[in-house]
């Protein structure tokens, strides 16, 4: 069992890297675990509690994009709601001194983002806000966002 942070309620695996990103509501940070020393084989790495991102205030999901290895997280306890940005190039399980710079940007998304995706073919993020008063912006390294509004 890996060590996180405070109410841990999201969970996204980069593939490319290895790493396991976990939101942690509780102390608006993001967990990054190194998935080759944190596994079902290789327990090693789960002994000590892993790095922390400080994103934005009660993180509720995270998405990696499989493409650009950036990891976006929705943060819901603020209005507008936000979406954090982590550079998982230099913020990743076996590289973590970039963790420290991180995250490198936060937009504002509209009320209550609660879930976040990537589609890497059309280099888009989704949003699913919880709240009607959304609206939708532009994200860092080209990509478009969309924000899925729920009916009030």
């Amino acid at each position: 069992m890996a060590a996180v942070g405070m109410n841990p309620v999201g969970i996204a695996v980069d593939q490319a890297t290895n790493t396991i990103y976990v939101t942690n509501s509780g102390d608006a940070t993001v967990s990054v675990i190194n998935g080759a020393t944190c596994n079902g084989d290789d327990t090693s790495g789960c002994r000590q509690k892993a790095a922390t991102v400080r994103v934005g205030a009660f993180p509720a999901a995270v998405a990696v994009d499989p493409v650009t290895n950036m990891v976006f997280v929705a943060n819901q306890d603020t209005h507008p709601g936000t979406v954090s940005v982590i550079d998982g190039n230099s913020c990743e399980g076996s590289r973590l001194a970039g963790c420290a710079h991180q995250p490198f940007t936060t937009t504002a998304v509209g009320g209550g983002p609660s879930g976040v995706d990537i589609n890497p073919v059309t280099d888009t993020i989704y949003v699913a806000n919880a709240a009607e008063d959304s609206n939708s912006v532009p994200l860092p390294h080209g990509s478009t966002l969309s924000v899925i509004t729920g009916a009030t």
